[in-house]
């Protein structure tokens, strides 16, 4: 799984020591721990955050983060934690690149960055997944799905932890996190998430459990639930075209045998206002999420954060099924 935004400031090798969650975006941080053993919620909390902390995504006050995940440590029972950084703030993209024997796949992923990354060379931290290599007339090609950040901004969150004295031992996407927690080992080929936040809609497109595509789009504050899910059905409708031109054929004898499942997080009510509107949406089908089923069944243990809360925690739980 793409989890290593952090490499290039590798933290302590402890072995499997208890930690927390943490998401962070431009109104909240939202914070979880699970039990070690059983994998039970032991502790969950969303704090508001005042404006100008994080603006789309990135920190605009270090000092003020820090004093509040401080306040926030004395609830934690443990000083290391795994975090992801919002979507506005990360870059998802597939793409090919040559084989070439005796050298690292990373240099070549490094060789397209700029021309696929809005950010100087010199600033950006990466991390990619091989997902298969194939044979051409000039040689061997490996389709890559790449992620990236701008190392300014991880080093941002990392020095706001640091200073609450919090250990960071992990750093991955939203998109990716989130994904990991709500689609399982025997989804179909192609599974869509929409995470509906108050203030913007993430869509992403995985394969597997592997986010090969994700947008995200502000939602003004001026706007009506109505509003919000038209916003939500014609970014989707727009994704769903950008992959099938950028798959081709093969994705679309996929949509054309049965409909792609598309996962809903994020705020209850909007969730719910925009379930009702989907059908506006052709070959998709909308599925109730469950950020719980890759940690434990819910027929065997009802946590006491309550299914409509969880919605908003599923990049957080996500963060406990990498590694």
């Amino acid at each position: 799984m793409l989890t290593k935004f952090l490499q290039n400031f590798p933290p302590p090798k402890y072995l499997n020591v208890p930690c927390a969650g943490v998401a962070f975006s431009d109104d909240s941080i939202r914070l979880l721990m699970l039990d070690k053993n059983s994998k039970h919620p032991t502790f969950f909390s969303e704090i508001s955050l005042p404006p100008g902390i994080i603006e789309m995504g990135k920190v605009k006050n270090e000092e003020a983060l820090s004093k509040i995940l401080k306040e926030a440590r004395a609830n934690l029972k443990t000083p290391f934690v795994k975090f992801c950084l919002s979507d506005e703030v990360t870059y998802v993209f597939s793409a090919k690149i040559p084989v070439i024997p005796g050298k690292d796949a990373k240099e070549g992923v490094n060789s397209i960055l700029e021309e696929n990354i809005p950010l100087p060379l010199s600033d950006i931290t990466f991390d990619f997944e091989i997902q298969k290599v194939e044979a051409s007339e000039t040689g061997y090609f490996a389709t890559v799905v790449v992620m990236a950040c701008s190392t300014a901004t991880i080093v941002a969150y990392k020095n706001a932890l640091e200073k609450a004295g919090l250990e960071p031992l992990m750093c991955v996407n939203e998109s990716q996190s989130s994904a990991s927690a709500l689609l399982s080992d025997n989804e179909p080929s192609v599974s869509i998430i929409a995470y509906i936040h108050k203030n913007s809609v993430g869509i992403y497109i995985a394969s597997g459990h592997l986010v090969e595509f994700s947008s995200v789009i502000s939602i003004p504050s001026s706007n009506t639930p109505e509003m919000t899910s038209e916003l939500i059905v014609a970014e989707l409708e727009k994704a769903i075209q950008y992959w099938l031109d950028k798959k081709q054929k093969i994705q679309k004898k996929v949509l054309e045998n049965s409909p792609l499942p598309c996962y809903l997080c994020g705020e209850y009510e909007l969730v719910e206002f925009f379930a009702k509107q989907a059908f506006k949406i052709p070959n998709i089908k909308i599925l109730s999420a469950n950020v719980w089923r890759n940690i434990f069944s819910l027929d065997d243990f009802v946590p006491e954060i309550n299914f409509e809360d969880s919605l908003r925690f599923a990049s957080v739980v996500g963060l406990y099924l990498e590694s």
